[in-house]
């Protein structure tokens, strides 16, 4: 199994308390991080621009709290596209470089808008895919300082289980 994580008690105890929550609500963790943290950016953004401009602190405070809730409403649709594109890009250069297309030619394009789509569509899944493995090891790291690693893996594969149970059943 290998030598367990050393950490304190409590760290290990905040650690597992987090796993869960990431196991069981990560996508929903993540929306609202990505949403406050990109309604931050753009109020704040938007917060400079206003006072550059003359609009005094009180103005530019109003500006940051329009574009802070505007931004927080589109944060997560905008998070994925963005991802999208990105994942996209390097799966395309291959694809359309394997079936010697011109990047610019309208069928490799069209491979670059398809795949933008179709991983668009499965981000929400791999967003919730990826959440929930982050939270099964950090609820391993924090059980495996706490008790013996095998009972840690046991009790991290039953919380696997009831994930795909909570899923399947549930679509939760």
């Amino acid at each position: 199994m290998g030598q367990p994580v050393e950490m304190g008690v409590l760290t290990a105890l905040f650690t597992v308390l987090y796993g869960l929550i990431l196991l069981v609500a990560g996508k929903l963790v993540l929306k609202v991080m990505i949403s406050i943290g990109g309604g931050l950016l753009g109020g704040y953004i938007a917060y400079l621009t206003m006072l550059r401009m003359g609009f005094g602190t009180l103005g530019s405070l109003a500006v940051f709290l329009l574009v802070f809730i505007i931004i927080s409403l589109v944060s997560w649709f905008l998070f994925k596209i963005v991802l999208s594109i990105l994942a996209a890009a390097p799966l395309w250069l291959i694809i359309a470089g394997g079936l010697g297309l011109s990047y610019s030619s309208l069928p490799a394009l069209l491979i670059l808008v398809i795949l933008v789509v179709l991983l668009y569509i499965i981000s929400e899944k791999l967003a919730s895919v990826a959440a929930s493995t982050a939270g099964l090891f950090m609820l391993y790291l924090g059980l495996s300082s706490l008790v013996n690693p095998l009972v840690a893996l046991t009790v991290t594969v039953i919380a696997l289980l009831l994930r795909i149970y909570l899923y399947v059943a549930f679509k939760w």
